[in-house]
């Protein structure tokens, strides 16, 4: 049918898995671990990359850890721009926030 959708994707598949409580926070909670887990990565660094870098491996390493733990990829997608605010409250709560030359 023309108006299928892949299987694991599509928009009512992403309503339908965030419109469940528990799947959300199950969500949550990993994206909250490997944040955290990514960020006590940069401790003690003497030198951190800039923010867009930091933001973007960082988001890499999420997408790929969601990923093997079953999240597919239009869950992914739909949740980047939350989740990379996330990732960088997180690294500022760590205290590895790039702070950028001005």
């Amino acid at each position: 049918a023309a108006d299928a959708q892949p299987a694991g994707g599509g928009r009512a598949e992403i309503e339908r898995r965030l419109a469940d409580d528990g799947a959300l926070l199950v969500f949550a909670g990993q994206q909250r671990s490997i944040a955290e887990m990514y960020c006590a990565l940069f401790c003690g660094a003497p030198v951190l990359p800039s923010g867009a870098a930091f933001t973007a491996l960082g988001l890499a390493a999420a997408d790929d850890q969601l990923g093997e733990l079953g999240w597919p990829a239009s869950i992914l997608d739909a949740t980047q721009r939350c989740r990379a605010a996330a990732l960088v409250h997180t690294a500022e709560a760590f205290g590895v926030w790039p702070r950028e030359p001005h």
